[in-house]
């Protein structure tokens, strides 16, 4: 059984990636994306649902092996979230060129 699943669709015309993450946990969920396969480096969306079903995603950017630093151009856009028994799943979405040099440009090689 998985524990972390990935979807994603990349939308030509508006230059975004889209992406879906179904996590084995409950309330909340996260990605990193990393030109290196490691954790510095890293531009991180984590996302989480609280008590009361509000949910929340923030853009961070890992400069190290630690929590992740708050990203002061929060440009991963929450898009929904549910949770179902012991799964987590966060929908959320990002320009593939941002301009913040805490985020990693997406190619799909048009």
């Amino acid at each position: 059984q998985r524990n972390y699943t990935m979807f994603y669709s990349y939308v030509k015309e508006l230059s975004i990636l889209r992406i879906a993450v179904l996590v084995q946990t409950t309330g909340w969920g996260g990605l990193g994306i990393s030109p290196t396969g490691q954790m510095p480096g890293s531009d991180v969306a984590i996302g989480w649902l609280d008590s009361s079903g509000k949910t929340f995603l923030q853009d961070r950017y890992a400069f190290a092996r630690t929590t992740p630093r708050f990203d002061a151009s929060q440009d991963w856009k929450l898009k929904g979230s549910s949770e179902e028994g012991n799964f987590t799943t966060l929908r959320f979405e990002r320009a593939l060129e941002t301009c913040d040099e805490e985020d990693i440009a997406i190619n799909f090689g048009d």
